[in-house]
């Protein structure tokens, strides 16, 4: 009943199959006037003492033992457990591993980052556009760094960096999509949102030669990293 979720409205679809899953619960195995048990009983009246047909219209207990029935009940509650628990670390981790994005990638967000540039030594400026992904949830921006042409770190604002960035220093290119600092999740960003980042760097650096090109690595909570230039 739940094989099938859509990239948007995930949570209405889910809504929506469990009502369905219920429903047809209700009419297969209901005691309704309009379940099938009972319209297959009205056909043939001889069902309706059998005793496996009543068992299995839900009138009369199962031929257990109250220890049979314990065990039955445990078996089934750990296999709902191993399934709940296995697809949700599977898609989702924060079980054993932590989160990250659902493998389908139908919500991972790109974001375009355009070259950045080092001003007065000591402040990093980069653009940043969400051109592609689900405009259902917003893409989280959980750190970002600054590395030379070596791959070694030059500077990093982590998601807590990222989470207390001021506000004056991010410039929203749109008015209805916007890049915003979140509590938890570093940066916030609406598909379609565009933006000018000022990171002050914690050392002075100087501006990249042409031989040795910096580059800025941003990661999203998805996993999906998006790299620039430094000029």
């Amino acid at each position: 009943m739940f094989g099938w979720q859509g990239a948007t409205c995930i949570d209405e679809w889910t809504m929506a199959a469990s009502n369905f899953a219920m429903g047809i619960t209700l009419v297969l195995l209901g005691s309704g006037a309009y379940s099938l048990d009972n319209w297959v009983a009205r056909k043939n009246p001889v069902l309706a003492e059998k005793g496996w047909f009543r068992w299995l219209g839900g009138s009369t207990p199962l031929p257990l033992s109250d220890r049979a029935f314990k065990k039955l009940a445990l078996v089934l509650f750990w296999i709902g457990v191993v399934f709940i628990v296995g697809t949700y670390s599977y898609y989702r981790g924060s079980v054993v591993t932590p989160f990250h994005g659902d493998p389908t990638g139908v919500k991972a967000h790109h974001i375009a980052l355009t070259k950045g540039r080092i001003v007065d030594h000591k402040t990093l400026d980069v653009t940043m556009y969400v051109d592609a992904g689900t405009p259902t949830v917003p893409a989280h921006i959980i750190w970002i760094r600054l590395e030379n042409a070596a791959g070694k770190t030059l500077d990093r604002w982590n998601a807590k960096t990222l989470s207390h960035l001021n506000p004056k220093a991010i410039h929203n290119i749109f008015a209805y999509q916007k890049v915003a600092p979140d509590p938890l999740l570093g940066l916030e960003a609406g598909l379609a949102a565009k933006a000018t980042l000022e990171l002050p760097l914690v050392r002075p650096l100087n501006n990249p030669s042409a031989n040795s090109p910096d580059k800025i690595v941003m990661q999203g909570i998805n996993g999906v990293v998006s790299t620039g230039m430094v000029s």
